[in-house]
């Protein structure tokens, strides 16, 4: 790596920020990047924030020598602007498992983490999306089940939090099972796509996009799940 691209990854990542980054505005990319194929993709890789554009363009330009798409988004990153670059976009989980293998060959400092670009909430959506937990949502049903419908059911949300267990449910649709407290006290995320719940692991902490279904037995319940992060 030449001088030059070593002071502009080194000099103005924004290294303190990048565990920091909030997922919901994550998925604003196909609305706020810059693609110019107007083509309709579902995945991504972070790859770093970045004082301006100017270097966040430098840096989209060196993974390009790679033969690695990308794009970037601006953003506002505990009060301060920046410019977010990411991987992609890609069509499969694979392509973008694929990219940031290549990615952190080329850097490894970077917070390199597969991300889901939902085109389906509009950028007002995506910037107010409700963000949980499974404990949260737990205790949530478990005190008050017509006030957490009202809050939950329905409602798009980021889920994040650690799986208990991976099964499979009825006609064999993946079931995944989110620590809600105690032994018994769970969380269940249903209709995620098997292509992405084969990669997912007992103890792992996932962030799901699902929506809010109420609950079964006293169990809450989210359906039309999707992995948003790892």
């Amino acid at each position: 790596m030449g001088v030059e691209m070593n002071h502009i990854f080194k000099g103005t990542l924004l290294a303190a920020c990048l565990a920091a980054l909030p997922l919901a505005s994550a998925a604003q990319g196909l609305s706020n990047s810059r693609i110019a194929d107007g083509s309709s993709h579902t995945f991504a890789v972070t790859y770093g924030a970045y004082a301006n554009q100017a270097d966040a363009d430098a840096v989209m330009a060196y993974v390009k020598r790679s033969k690695i798409p990308s794009f970037s988004e601006p953003a506002v990153i505990n009060g301060r602007s920046a410019w977010r670059v990411r991987l992609g976009p890609f069509s499969t989980w694979q392509q973008a498992e694929d990219a940031k293998a290549k990615g952190l060959t080329l850097r490894s400092d970077v917070k390199a983490q597969i991300i889901t670009l939902d085109s389906s909430l509009s950028p007002v959506a995506q910037s107010v999306l409700m963000k949980t937990t499974p404990v949260e949502l737990f205790q949530a049903y478990s005190e008050n089940e017509v006030r957490a419908d009202q809050q939950y059911k329905r409602k798009k949300m980021l889920v994040t939090g650690q799986i208990r267990s991976i099964r499979s449910g009825v006609g064999d649709q993946p079931l995944v099972i989110l620590v809600g407290g105690g032994r018994f006290e769970d969380v269940y995320a249903r209709d995620i796509p098997a292509a992405q719940a084969v990669r997912l692991n007992r103890d792992q902490v996932v962030t799901l996009l699902c929506e809010g279904s109420g609950t079964i037995a006293s169990t809450p319940q989210l359906k039309s799940c999707i992995v948003y992060s790892l």
